[in-house]
């Protein structure tokens, strides 16, 4: 699936489950990884806009609307 938001967008390997709220995406923080040319898991960093920091500067990646398309 592709997960598209304001910042960005990343391809991600999914699973579908009813362990959370209807409607809610929950992707692992981290920076993804390239290993012999293959990228394993996303980086969320690139999801989120460089301006939504906390008051201390913090990204704030917790909270940040997006739209799951089929690829």
């Amino acid at each position: 699936m592709k997960v598209i938001t304001e910042a960005g967008e990343e391809t991600i390997e999914v699973e579908v489950t009813s362990d959370d709220r209807k409607g809610r995406v929950i992707i692992p923080h981290g920076f993804g990884l390239v290993y012999d040319g293959v990228k394993f898991g996303a980086n969320v960093n690139r999801l989120d806009k460089n301006t939504n920091r906390d008051q201390f500067g913090t990204p704030v990646h917790r909270y940040v609307p997006c739209r799951v398309e089929a690829v």
